[in-house]
């Protein structure tokens, strides 16, 4: 009698079959990541799961089981779902039209998870950075933090002469503007540090999102300042979430295109609530790893950190499910 699911053996058979050369398996080994073949695109955004037995393409919305997956990426060949479900009946030994309950709440669950419907992305002209141009007291407050005219110019530094704050533009990963945000240079408190200007939703994305570069893994902070530290160290692999927790679309994102998360949060009590929120929201998706700051007291976030002190606490990294044990 035929099964009912695919295995990852015969999944990438499948997407071989389909013209997929590249894909990348998360270690778990339940999903990988690959270039659509349905819309032809250049830059990986579809996804399998080999637990749900689904696909879904973030780019072009395109999502179901792997009968429609095989009709939509080669329509010529499988004119209809039928035709490419008795193809991977005869195939693989594998009957996609069976369904039960626990599948159909299966599907279900992943359509809470993947498929809300999303804002439209909003893109602001790049004329919108314009007035922020750099200077003196830009200039000062930057060399004072260790940053060198290099990050000034790569990250577009400016400042606002009205609210005296130290401007960062905001970009998609298309390079296009998604907002604005600003660092006091004399902030009243900690909790007044940044100024968000026009009501940008820093939610809807990670900075630097344009710039980062990762083989699977990915440092997770706070702040962008936290985030320009770490690149000023020579560390591409950083995402700052400008907020204390992640937002859906962010955990998505992660989800999407992670395998593995390093938590290096404030030093601080709040730094640590942040922590094991962001750890329940990102558990089920990536593997999670926590970092231990250096035992001094002016060490409060990443920006109090030399560039050995960063890197020894990244060599040092351990499971949070290591910790967990360690606890216990």
């Amino acid at each position: 009698m035929p099964g009912r699911h695919l295995n990852q053996v015969q999944i990438d058979d499948l997407l071989t079959y389909v013209g997929v050369t590249k894909r990348r398996w998360k270690v778990n080994g339940d999903s990988c990541q690959f270039c659509c073949p349905i819309h032809k695109e250049s830059r990986p955004s579809c996804g399998v799961s080999a637990s749900l037995q689904l696909f879904h393409c973030f780019s072009c919305s395109a999502a179901g089981t792997f009968d429609y997956f095989l009709h939509k990426a080669l329509p010529d060949e499988f004119r209809n779902m039928k035709q490419a479900a008795e193809f991977i009946r005869s195939q693989y030994n594998v009957d996609v039209s069976l369904f039960n309950d626990e599948y159909l709440e299966r599907i279900m669950r992943y359509e809470d998870f993947y498929n809300k419907e999303e804002t439209p992305r909003k893109v602001k002209p790049l004329h919108s950075i314009a007035p922020f141009r750099g200077g003196e007291e830009t200039y000062q407050y930057f060399y004072d933090r260790g940053f060198d005219d290099g990050m000034l110019e790569w990250f577009r530094v400016g400042y606002d002469t009205l609210h005296r704050t130290v401007t960062l533009p905001v970009f998609w990963e298309d390079y296009t503007l998604a907002g604005v945000i600003g660092r006091y240079i004399y902030p009243r408190s900690k909790a007044e540090r940044y100024k968000v200007y026009d009501g940008f939703m820093r939610g809807d994305l990670l900075f630097p999102i344009d710039k980062v570069v990762h083989d699977g893994e990915v440092v997770l902070v706070e702040g962008v300042f936290d985030a320009l530290r770490l690149y000023q160290y020579g560390h591409r692999n950083v995402l700052a979430t400008m907020t204390s927790s992640l937002t859906p679309t962010q955990v998505k994102w992660l989800a999407n295109n992670t395998d593995s998360v390093v938590l290096m949060y404030d030093n601080d009590t709040q730094g640590y609530n942040a922590t094991q929120k962001v750890i329940r929201q990102l558990k089920s998706h990536v593997n999670l790893h926590v970092v231990s700051y250096p035992d001094r007291p002016e060490a409060k976030d990443p920006c109090d950190l030399t560039r050995k002190e960063v890197q020894a606490m990244l060599n040092t990294k351990r499971s949070h499910y290591s910790k967990v044990i360690a606890r216990l």
